[in-house]
């Protein structure tokens, strides 16, 4: 694999290889990228975050926590300064929407920061779309249903607010 990073420095491209474990598919989602800490996270196939940095030295996998449908909901995105993973799962029977902090890039250690059944948020069966996390706080935002409707969602109190309908 091979990604040619933009220098501002030198105020041009560098081309860097590196053997990468198998082929890579990246997600075509505008939530499966984040810039954080001089890296730049990226989903892709397989459940992964592949994550290099801006100069080319940190090339490193980790593998997201086992979610049932992890492509069509997967996201990342930085919020207090960590990267976060969220998606939905099921325990036992019931769907859930589940947040994950990284804690530990080298020991790939998740911490399960938030978890909500899917009910309680609404029919997040239907055209539900994420938008993002607050980068300060525990504050969730999502579109849903065909109107998309915009909403946020208080992880600490389990607060839901339609912001525009």
């Amino acid at each position: 694999m091979a990604v040619e990073i933009y220098s501002s420095k030198t105020g041009g491209w560098v081309y860097k290889e590196i053997e990468w474990y198998g082929h890579i598919v990246l997600i075509d989602s505008p939530w499966a990228y984040v810039f954080l800490n001089g890296c730049l996270h990226f989903l892709y196939e397989e459940a992964n975050v592949a994550v290099v940095g801006t100069e080319g030295k940190t090339w490193r996998n980790v593998h997201v926590p086992h979610i049932w449908n992890w492509d069509e909901g997967s996201f990342i995105h930085q919020s207090q300064g960590s990267l976060h993973y969220s998606n939905f799962e099921k325990d036992h029977v019931v769907p859930c929407l589940v947040v994950y902090v990284l804690e530990d890039y080298d020991r790939e250690e998740w911490v399960l920061k938030h978890r909500v059944e899917t009910s309680y948020l609404s029919d997040l069966e239907v055209n539900f779309g994420w938008v993002a996390i607050h980068p300060d706080s525990n504050l969730i935002f999502f579109t849903i249903g065909q109107d998309k409707t915009l909403r946020s969602y208080i992880m600490e109190h389990r607060n839901i607010q339609v912001i525009h309908a």
